[in-house]
């Protein structure tokens, strides 16, 4: 993850084009009074099908706020979207795919990885997202009000950790974080669950807290091993960080906490220990959630048999690896093969 900005051209380029008034989708209340004419760029379902591209979206809208999930493959073309703030917080939830967020010209971030991200600014603020081309995308967003957490999580704005806090005060601001296998498991859910099911008012309820307690725990436990952090020792963070590169580019080796330890000068105690508390998680945790990420990565490019994926993520066993996919992302593997057919079936 990384915030940078465009080259001056490009973004002069997408900001001195003159934007026509009808290309700018203005949300206001987040689409949950979206205007007829307004309709056209956040219907409640839509599916394309060109060559190689497809692409389905489907949307819910409730008093203070929506949930939208979407999946698309866009073979060639990169595509911008203008959006005219008004006052909501976007969470979005980035399973794959590449995009970057603009604000008024001047903040530019790339995502290109799963991801958390949470966009706030002041009424007339212009966002632009920008989707390039040759990627598949899969995420999952929610339009939240102000007043969403006091009436359905029973938090005053105030009381929120912080970042979730200035934002629903309307500052200017894109807060990121990796996306937890815990937002993966339930963001995922989201997208394999039929489109009637999704469409529900209480379906979609239900999954945005889900969704919002999730990452209001994980900003709460972030925040506490940040001061638990400040009880490692610094000769020992940097081989901490090495440590966890280490796991994350050979994943499918047999590796054991002894060998990690080993090769990073460490004792085993020492990185048992500082890993937890500099990551909020164990090394076995953290080889766990970076096999199965790439597990289903690969499923998703379709080339692969699951024992062949299996055994490329360091399972020898295809039915051990099978329950450790379903305990992670919470459904077999057989459910995230390519078969994009069913998407453009479906009807909300």
């Amino acid at each position: 993850m990384r915030r940078e900005r465009y080259s001056m051209a490009k973004t002069q380029s997408l900001f001195s084009k003159s934007v026509a008034r009808d290309q700018i989708s203005l949300i206001s209340t987040m689409g949950t009074d979206v205007a007829a004419d307004d309709s056209r760029y956040h219907p409640a379902w839509s599916s394309a099908k060109a060559g190689k591209s497809w692409a389905w979206h489907q949307v819910v809208r409730q008093d203070c706020f929506s949930m939208m999930a979407c999946e698309g493959y866009q073979a060639e073309a990169t595509a911008a979207i203008y959006t005219r703030w008004e006052r909501y917080i976007k969470v979005n939830f980035l399973l794959c795919g590449r995009q970057t967020t603009i604000l008024n010209g001047v903040e530019e971030y790339v995502h290109d990885q799963p991801e958390l991200f949470i966009v706030s600014g002041p009424p007339g603020m212009l966002k632009i997202d920008v989707d390039q081309g040759g990627t598949r995308n899969a995420s999952v967003a929610l339009c939240l009000l102000p007043e969403f957490f006091a009436q359905h999580l029973g938090l005053d704005p105030g009381e929120l950790p912080q970042p979730l806090r200035f934002a629903a005060n309307g500052a200017p601001k894109l807060y990121r974080l990796p996306l937890s296998s815990a937002n993966a498991v339930a963001t995922r859910s989201i997208l394999c669950a039929p489109a009637n099911l999704r469409r529900k008012p209480a379906y979609a309820l239900a999954k945005t807290v889900e969704l919002m307690c999730l990452v209001i725990e994980e900003m709460q436990t972030r925040h506490a091993s940040a001061r638990h952090a400040t009880g490692v020792r610094e000769c020992h963070k940097a081989r901490l960080y090495e440590a966890r590169e280490l796991l994350s580019r050979r994943y499918e080796e047999d590796l054991t906490l002894e060998q990690v330890a080993r090769e990073v000068a460490l004792n085993r105690t020492a990185l048992s220990a500082g890993f937890r508390r500099l990551f909020g998680m164990s090394v076995h945790d953290w080889l766990y959630k970076v096999r199965m990420e790439h597990a289903h990565a690969l499923l998703h490019e379709g080339a692969r048999s699951i024992a062949q994926v299996a055994d490329a993520v360091g399972y020898s066993q295809h039915s051990t690896f099978s329950t450790a996919f379903r305990s992670y992302f919470g459904c077999s593997p057989h459910n995230v093969r390519p078969n994009f057919s069913r998407h453009f079936t479906q009807r909300s």
